[in-house]
């Protein structure tokens, strides 16, 4: 991992970013679920499950190389085992929850939260020239413009999906660069952060279309109870 010498004292660009990027996101994570009127521990429980994920799906390749433990000095982070592992987590918490959160509702918050840490990121790859990798650190920020702007309200369920489809195009956009990538399991990491996106893509649309589904009907009984005389 490269780094930044300041005096005696060496600073890592991409560690720092995750830091502060996950310290801004939990704060961010929490006034979304204010003001989605959610509640704080089932904020702070998904946040913590999506990080805790993220943290062990990390550092997956290393551990299969019995370097678990190691501090990154040798190998890199694996962002596609990362994403992996928060996904798998995030449907943990989502089952302990019973019902408590819907998946839209879930990957939408996540989705913000998540903006602050790939701003940091972004800052990291400009600053150690990674300007490839602005591609995949980039895309996933578009879809904060329908939050954003006035005349743009989204349904529940589509700032995630439309984060995590650009998300998908972008790696698989760094895949075709010339630009020397990381590899895991033997495959290049933009190619397996790209397939893990699309199946949570897959899987969110899927979702999406079943709680339009079952809202159908209650939307009719509505309509019905507020025509009667």
């Amino acid at each position: 991992m490269k780094t930044i010498a300041i005096g005696d004292f060496a600073i890592h660009p991409i560690g720092a970013a995750i830091a502060f990027g996950v310290l801004a996101s939990y704060y961010l994570a929490r006034a979304v679920g204010e003001r989605w009127e959610l509640s704080r521990p089932l904020v702070s429980f998904i946040h913590l499950s999506a990080l805790l994920g993220a943290v062990i799906g990390a550092r997956m390749p290393a551990a299969s190389e019995g370097r678990f433990f190691e501090p990154p000095g040798q190998w890199a982070l694996s962002p596609s085992f990362g994403l992996l592992g928060a996904i798998l987590l995030i449907e943990f918490a989502r089952f302990r929850l019973q019902g408590a959160a819907r998946r839209s509702d879930t990957y939408d918050l996540i989705t913000l939260a998540a903006a602050p840490l790939f701003v940091f990121l972004s800052i990291a790859c400009l600053v150690l020239g990674f300007y490839s990798e602005l591609i995949v650190t980039l895309m996933p920020l578009l879809p904060l413009a329908l939050r954003l702007s006035p005349r743009l309200t989204p349904k529940r369920g589509q700032l995630s999906l439309l984060a995590f489809s650009l998300l998908a195009l972008g790696a698989f956009l760094r895949l075709a660069l010339p630009a020397e990538s990381g590899h895991a399991v033997g495959l290049p990491e933009p190619a397996l952060l790209g397939m893990v996106a699309f199946v949570v893509v897959v899987i969110l649309a899927r979702s999406m279309r079943r709680e339009l589904r079952d809202a159908a009907p209650h939307a009719a009984d509505q309509n019905l109870d507020e025509s009667a005389p």
